[in-house]
């Protein structure tokens, strides 16, 4: 198995595991910090006054918006072994050739987490 794919699967353990322990406010929490409130509000698709509301477990997302934000958080802390959260905030926004030149923000939007994963897996091994 070559190195990359060993340490792929490595950070891909590692952020899943993060994503299925970690508590929702604090995930978003986490991502409002990484990525600044408008875009984890793309991502999620609601209003930066929902994703507040989020983040103080003053309310809950529906469960395929959490779904959702757990798969973007899980990719961010995949990239985050490499790269830095700037890097990283703008891979989210930028068009991506992996996903047909839609950004992975617009990509995790439309549910499309495999192939935004496999984009992450692409970037992590050279670009």
């Amino acid at each position: 198995m070559p190195a990359n794919h060993e340490a792929i699967t490595a950070s891909r353990t590692k952020a899943h595991r993060r994503a299925v322990e970690d508590s929702f406010p604090d995930i978003i929490g986490f991502l409002v910090d990484h990525l600044g409130k408008v875009l984890t509000s793309e991502i999620a698709g609601a209003s930066p006054q929902t994703i507040e509301r989020w983040r103080s477990a003053s309310q809950a997302p529906t469960l395929h918006v959490e779904r959702r934000m757990r798969e973007a958080y899980a990719i961010f802390i995949k990239l985050s072994g490499k790269d830095a959260s700037a890097t990283i905030r703008a891979w989210f926004m930028g068009m991506n050739p992996q996903l047909d030149d839609v950004s992975p923000v617009e990509a995790l939007r439309g549910d499309n987490y495999r192939d935004v994963a496999a984009a992450a897996d692409a970037f992590l091994i050279g670009g």
